[in-house]
């Protein structure tokens, strides 16, 4: 079993009385509300790509093990595992990934049948994913041989630049192993919620905005990782 614990998060501004008073008071109000929420839903992306990125190191799941990791425990006394040695992409890491992903057995030993869904990656392979998966040939050799991904349609669902995962070399791939509400999950308590008030006392205006969420894992096999050469 694990324990979710929501975090609270908020941002504020506070705005002279002068101020308000010599600008168009309805355009600063507009432009303060929209920043918060911006920034607020910026935070959530970032704590996001955070859990991904830290997946290889903290063990924050309920088998108390990392996210990705090759020793997570079955009933049947064995283990499983959901990540592949370092390698920078690749169309061979790529395949071993795939692979990896459809040899998942369960306690009996029988296959799960686990299909890759889509691959994920950061902003420095925005341009190596799509030559991988999408080239109708292999990438980067001169021989007459067809780029199985593509061919099979091994990764359905494509790819994904996340623009906020700060390991560069790092690449992960989705699975169909659980229902979506059973692998990563991300729960709202408190949606983004803006207010504003007068403090008369210094004749400031105060912007605030205040969510409470948290990210988690279920099952771990709902997505596989590759923590990349360095």
């Amino acid at each position: 079993k694990k324990e979710i614990v929501h975090t609270k998060y908020g941002q504020a501004v506070a705005v002279s009385m002068e101020a308000l008073m010599d600008l168009h008071s309805g355009t600063v109000l507009k432009q303060k509300s929209k920043g918060l929420a911006r920034g607020v839903a910026q935070l959530k992306e970032i704590l996001a790509a955070n859990y991904i990125d830290n997946g290889h190191t903290t063990a924050n799941g309920g088998d108390a093990v990392a996210l990705f990791s090759a020793s997570h425990p079955r009933i049947d006394g064995g283990v499983v595992s959901n990540v592949i040695s370092g390698a920078d992409l690749s169309e061979k890491a790529l395949e071993d990934m795939i692979r990896a992903c459809m040899n998942i057995v369960d306690d009996r030993g029988l296959s799960l049948a686990i299909q890759p869904q889509k691959l994920i990656v950061a902003r420095d392979n925005y341009a190596e994913a799509p030559r991988i998966l999408q080239s109708e040939g292999q990438v980067y050799t001169p021989d007459n041989t067809i780029n199985v991904i593509k061919s099979q349609g091994l990764l359905p669902g494509g790819f994904e630049v996340n623009h906020y995962l700060t390991d560069q070399n790092a690449t992960f791939m989705t699975t169909n192993a659980v229902d979506a509400e059973d692998g990563l999950v991300h729960y709202v308590r408190i949606p983004i919620t803006l207010s504003s008030d007068n403090v008369f006392d210094n004749d400031m205006a105060k912007f605030k905005a205040v969510t409470k969420f948290s990210f988690a894992h279920k099952d771990p096999l709902c997505v596989f990782g590759n923590p990349g050469s360095s």
